[in-house]
């Protein structure tokens, strides 16, 4: 989110031809390597996230996002540290924003069809996990990962390892998670310190 603002200020600074003050190209000139050094942060949690938990839809799409931002922070580096040479002062972000722009749409193509459907990537992700033996996100793959993940539960049901059969099976059994817990849940999880004392019931609801 912060790398966003930060590309969306750069662009906002750099308008065509006008005269920026000192002060205004520089900030654009730190602002082009701040942008990269935060996409960098966001990539290393995004892995430690992975590494522990396995892939998921959202963070497929993160891992997206991540990447175009990458591409305007190593584009946008690029075009500062060639305005040093002379020039007119950043004026390789035009070529660069044209050209990550037509990506940019491709991406969102290609994720929005069959081709990189992120649930889809997400559990084939998965699967390999548990390929390998790692933790799987039994979880996800019965609420969130459709008929993906459901076919893929009901072939791990039929794996020789039978404490992942087992699992999957479990998984099958339960009934998928409702998006919000009802009344009664939320009240159980409630302690109240009062004796005596009642949550009323239209609180709850």
């Amino acid at each position: 989110g912060l790398a966003l603002l930060l590309l969306l200020a750069v662009n906002a600074s750099c308008r065509g031809d006008e005269a920026r003050e000192a002060w205004r190209k520089a900030s654009e000139f730190l602002a082009a390597f701040l942008l990269a050094g935060l996409v960098a942060v966001a990539a290393l949690a995004l892995e430690a996230r992975v590494t522990a938990f396995g892939w998921t839809g959202l963070r497929v799409l993160a891992a997206a996002a991540i990447l175009m931002l990458g591409a305007y922070g190593v584009s946008y580096a690029a075009a500062a540290l060639i305005s040093i040479g002379g020039g007119r002062w950043m004026q390789r972000l035009e070529g660069a924003n044209r050209l990550l722009a037509l990506l940019l749409v491709g991406a969102c193509l290609a994720l929005a069809s069959p081709l990189a459907d992120p649930v889809r990537l997400a559990v084939k992700a998965q699967v390999a996990r548990a390929e390998r033996g790692e933790n799987l996100d039994f979880p996800w793959l019965r609420n969130k990962g459709l008929r993906f993940g459901h076919d893929a539960l009901l072939a791990m049901t039929r794996s020789g390892d039978p404490l992942l059969a087992r699992d999957a099976a479990i998984t099958l059994s339960v009934a998928p998670a409702a998006d919000a817990p009802t009344p009664s849940e939320i009240g159980a999880n409630i302690i109240l310190l009062a004796p005596g004392a009642r949550l009323p019931s239209s609180l709850l609801e």
